[in-house]
């Protein structure tokens, strides 16, 4: 139990340290979290910029084409010829398809939607709304400037076709119509398709409300946009899902509000290195703090709690009183300095306990003997009074004068008896209970000379009696029997007597019981013995019983506690007549009749 307890102390003492650098590190492990989420920003926002920056570089050609057709139909759309109209515009428009096969047309619309002039002859046109998706005409009519618009279905190559348009203003500054030009979607999506992009990436050319022009993977563009852009061309961070992979794409302006360019990238290959980062930032004060704690785990084991238990077992067999233990100099050796200096101040303070207790030890053995000797000498002047009594109870002719001296002479027994154990025993604080009653009654059967009809037996428990108590005790023991042998046995009568002392519940109940006539009223008085027996049980502070005992005979019963204070209650004459309590006044009364 003691080296449970001893382990369990330790692992506290090391459980709190681990609670102490822990609440240390808190600080840093917090820092650390918090400057994680801030790196984690900072590489979202270097992840954005980079997809801007790739977008704008990847579209730097579709940029350049969509630059030059715009510089190329202002400039057409400047030709006096186109401005005319006529035959003279048509073959403008033809020399400029020539030089420039990526267009599919060039056309000159007047004001109502109708073909002025074309490189290419347009079909028959009954009204000047028979377009096929006019609204790019009517938005290009009212534009200051260079639009473009798609996917819109072309007249002359009969299938969608993107379409770029300027204004044509006359000689007099009024707009006259709208040039305009398509171009294949074959051709924007082979341009897109050879741009240098990797497998795990995505470029795209698209228009608002997330209108997909043309993509190096068409099928995960249509995934990743399914739900359309938000904000396109605002170069902000989106993400998306296409093909069970988790993407993350910009946009940039190519033309501003109508045709913007993308950049996807799959995250993992984006955020690798920034979500490692951001694992590390976490577990690292994880970390710190779990190495923290086995160093202290293991340090503290080795460096304290291993000396601490040692020296707890030194201190253990210095409380058994071996103070020749000594703590071991290969125990000690690699300890902190603090645990070597207590162990040297157990082995001092285990060299001056020992030297007192030497010395406690010689006075208590110098006084122990000294009080033997009293023992040893108050028993030796008791035997010679009681020597004194017999001979005077022999000397007197006088039969009451001898019973009385012989009365007196068992009473001084009974003290004697008490300071021959005192004198033969080591412990001078108590007395063994059994053995004291078991020579006052063989004491006591010789002195009286009724063995042969009258046997005195002793049951008594074997426990350590006080020294205060055993006088009393012993007298009160002596005053009951004497009573019976005198009393209880007229005429020759037989029998026994019994003396017993139990302990009860911290309590001793001492008791003297015969088997002899009882408490019939034909005996002389014994006022005087049944004064004594009250007195000694007022003086051991206990509750005296006199009752009349099955089958014949009385029982003298006194209870009293072990730990009672001493009082003053001794009979000081013999003529004394102490009160008696309620319930035995009565039967005493008729013990003092006998």
């Amino acid at each position: 139990m003691e080296r449970e307890t001893t382990r369990g102390e330790a692992s506290d003492l090391r459980l709190r340290m681990i609670a102490i650098v822990a609440t240390a590190l808190l600080p840093v492990a917090v820092l650390s979290v918090f400057l994680g989420i801030e790196r984690q920003k900072r590489d979202h926002d270097a992840a954005r910029a980079r997809l801007v920056e790739w977008a704008r570089t990847t579209a730097q050609s579709e940029q350049q084409f969509i630059a030059g057709a715009e510089s190329a139909l202002e400039a057409l759309a400047a030709q006096p010829a186109v401005v005319r109209g006529g035959k003279g515009c048509e073959s403008v428009l033809k020399s400029a398809l020539e030089a420039a096969p990526e267009y599919l047309n060039f056309a000159h619309y007047d004001r109502d939607g109708r073909v002025v002039c074309s490189a290419h002859a347009p079909p028959a046109q009954k009204s000047p709304f028979t377009l096929h998706n006019p609204d790019w005409f009517r938005i290009a009519d009212n534009a200051d400037g260079f639009t473009i618009f798609g996917p819109v279905y072309g007249e002359i190559s009969r299938a969608e076709v993107l379409r770029a348009a300027a204004p044509i203003v006359g000689e007099d500054g009024s707009r006259v119509g709208t040039l305009a030009f398509s171009i294949s979607f074959d051709w924007l999506e082979n341009a897109i398709a050879a741009s240098p992009v990797a497998r795990n990436e995505l470029f795209a050319l698209t228009k608002p409300g997330g209108v997909i022009l043309a993509a190096t993977s068409p099928e995960t563009a249509r995934q990743l946009f399914a739900r359309g852009m938000s904000d396109p061309g605002a170069e902000r961070l989106d993400s998306g899902v296409a093909n069970g992979d988790r993407w993350l794409y910009a946009s940039t302006n190519l033309i501003e509000g109508q045709l913007f360019a993308v950049f996807a990238r799959k995250e993992g290959a984006l955020l690798a290195s920034s979500r490692w980062s951001l694992i590390f930032d976490l577990l690292l004060p994880l970390i710190a703090v779990a190495l923290a704690s086995l160093a202290i785990w293991f340090g503290a084991d080795r460096l304290i709690t291993r000396r601490v238990v040692y020296l707890r077992r030194i201190a253990a067999a210095y409380a058994k009183g071996r103070y020749s233990v000594q703590p071991a100099p290969a125990q000690m050796r690699n300890a902190p300095k603090e645990l070597r200096a207590l162990s040297d101040d157990l082995s001092e303070m285990a060299r001056a306990v020992s030297e007192r207790d030497q010395a406690l030890r010689l006075s208590l053995d110098q006084k122990t003997s000294l009080l033997r000797e009293i023992h040893h000498r108050v028993k030796n002047n008791l035997q010679i009074v009681m020597s004194l009594l017999s001979l005077q109870a022999r000397a007197s002719p006088n039969p009451e004068v001898s019973g009385a001296l012989d009365q007196a002479n068992a009473r001084i027994n009974a003290l004697a008896a008490v300071h021959r154990l005192l004198h033969d025993t080591d412990e001078q604080s108590t007395v063994d209970a059994r053995r004291l009653l078991e020579d006052l009654c063989d004491e006591l059967g010789k002195a009286f000379g009724y063995r042969d009809r009258i046997a005195i037996e002793c049951d008594a428990e074997s426990f350590a009696l006080p020294t205060n108590a055993a006088g009393p005790a012993t007298l009160l023991a002596v005053e009951g029997i004497t009573n019976a042998l005198r009393h209880g046995f007229p005429n020759g009568r037989r029998g026994s007597v019994v003396v017993s002392m139990k302990k009860r519940n911290g309590a001793a109940a001492l008791s003297v019981a015969d088997d002899g006539v009882g408490l019939a009223p034909n005996g002389r008085g014994a006022s005087t013995g049944m004064s004594l027996i009250s007195a000694f049980a007022r003086q051991l502070d206990g509750t005296l019983s006199i009752r009349a005992r099955n089958g014949g005979g009385v029982i003298i019963e006194v209870e009293f506690p072990l730990d009672f204070e001493e009082t003053d209650t001794a009979p000081h004459a013999e003529n004394a007549e102490p009160s008696l309590p309620p319930d035995v006044s009565s039967l005493a009364a008729e013990m003092r009749r006998r």
